[in-house]
Formats: C-alpha cells, sequence, structure tokens
C-alpha cells in the first residue's frame, strides 16, 4: 500500500504543485487547507506523514503539531513556513 502523506496547506497554488510532486512519487496524499482540517483528517485514517504549514487561516500549525504529537506521536512531521524564525523552529 502507498503511504499516505497528509499536506497541511492553505496556498492553494503551492498545495497542487507540492500533491503533484508527492502523487507523483508514488504517495497518497490528501490535503487539508487549515488547522482543523488537518485534524479532522489526521483523526479520521492514519497518516505516515504531515507536510505542516505553520500559518493557517484557522489557526498556527505549532497548535496542530502539539495534538499530533499527543494524538500520533510516531507520525512524521515536516514543518514548513515562509516566515519562520528560530525561535519558532526552536519551539516546533
Amino acid at each position: 500500500p502507498q503511504a499516505r502523506v497528509l499536506l497541511v496547506e492553505d496556498t492553494a497554488s503551492l498545495a497542487a504543485v507540492y500533491g503533484e510532486y508527492l502523487r507523483g512519487a508514488g504517495y497518497a496524499a490528501e490535503h487539508a487547507r487549515g488547522a482543523e482540517e488537518a485534524l479532522r483528517l489526521a483523526r479520521a485514517a492514519p497518516c505516515d506523514a504531515v507536510l505542516l504549514d505553520l500559518r493557517l487561516p484557522d489557526g498556527d500549525g505549532l497548535s496542530v503539531l502539539r495534538a499530533l504529537r499527543r494524538e500520533s506521536p510516531d507520525v512524521a512531521v515536516i514543518v514548513m513556513t515562509a516566515h519562520g524564525s528560530v525561535a519558532t523552529a526552536v519551539e516546533a
């Protein structure tokens, strides 16, 4: 079976590029546009990895990261942002 990747990205153009790349590499990619949708999808079906944007329209990625760590501690999470700082990287 394909590894399932949850892509959490609110910018449609970036999500399309990332999703196309992931599917082309053989992953089953699912897209969430915000924090609530990401957590709902992660709870509905286990995923192998999460690509997580930090800035989301309905919350921040760090909150999603904390929830994922509590609920699915073994899932791999890659945090992505165009607006990062050293402090945010350390917190993540």
